[in-house]
């Protein structure tokens, strides 16, 4: 069942949060709409800024120069692991082969041949303007990324591992440096809001799981006696808008390690050491990827 986008309005223009999938973007977005709503925006035709995978050049071409950049980043492993699961569920025609171990998912290949949708996967271009899977593609993603920061006068880099450490804290620097203006009463509430097991909640109870209707203008009925609690119901993306329950799994940090074979994981941390670009910000405050 898929639900029509529709038209959303971006409340701060200036600002763009840019993540590789399955890095946490959905989380942050689900945050994000939670402080609009508690401070009277409407979130069926608002979210705070725009969210994309896509690389620099490609901002440059599309928004211009002047766009203030949130990089979200998280350890390459679970990126690539949780990218297996999610597409294993709900898109195995985009695995390279529809018995595609984790062990050869992870170790890459083509996507351009198998994906007869060409933007269905939400998998960056690389330079060649083909898709990849695979932890290379992931450190390649982030490693260009270090490397044009420098070229943008405003940015944050935010990590997933700190957002879980203290999620108050980093959705509170997003904010103000998206310039919204909120209290902290409402990053708490979009903290409780986001938390694991609500999101889980919402994905596994939402309307389109439960084989619920929606109508000819696409609006939610009521779910039992409340109202479908998914805040990112109008926005693209998958959250809560399939049958299979895919975008929250663990939410671990590191999780890969105990997921994967000896082999899987010398693989990735052999990968890891190609990541050169890790800007010393990020060193000090303890990313070790």
């Amino acid at each position: 069942l898929r639900f029509k986008v529709s038209d959303i309005n971006l409340v701060c223009k200036n600002t763009i949060l840019v993540s590789y999938p399955k890095s946490g973007r959905t989380w942050l977005r689900m945050m994000l709409a939670k402080i609009l709503k508690d401070t009277g925006i409407d979130t069926d035709k608002n979210e705070m800024i725009l969210c994309t995978h896509k690389n620099c050049n490609d901002i440059y071409k599309d928004y211009g120069k002047e766009k203030r950049i949130v990089l979200l980043i998280r350890d390459p492993g679970d990126v690539i692991v949780s990218q297996f699961h999610e597409l294993k569920v709900s898109k195995p025609w985009q695995l390279a082969a529809p018995n595609t171990t984790i062990s050869q998912f992870i170790r890459g290949g083509r996507l351009e041949k198998i994906n007869k949708r060409p933007d269905a996967s939400g998998i960056p271009l690389d330079k060649s303007g083909q898709r990849r899977h695979g932890i290379n593609s992931v450190i390649d993603w982030m490693g260009e990324w270090f490397a044009d920061l420098k070229n943008i006068k405003e940015h944050k880099i935010i990590t997933y591992e700190e957002m879980k450490k203290d999620t108050f804290s980093v959705l509170k620097e997003v904010v103000e440096f998206v310039g919204y203006e909120c209290d902290n009463k409402h990053i708490r509430a979009a903290v409780e809001y986001g938390s694991f097991s609500n999101m889980k909640k919402i994905e596994e109870e939402s309307p389109a799981k439960l084989n619920d209707v929606v109508d000819f203008k696409h609006k939610f009925k009521k779910h039992g006696n409340k109202e479908n609690p998914n805040l990112l119901r109008k926005y693209k993306g998958n959250f809560g808008k399939s049958k299979q329950a895919t975008r929250v799994r663990r939410g671990k940090v590191r999780g890969y390690l105990d997921e994967l074979s000896e082999s899987d994981i010398a693989y990735i941390n052999d990968s890891k050491k190609y990541l050169l670009h890790l800007p010393l910000k990020l060193i000090l405050r303890g990313a070790k990827y």
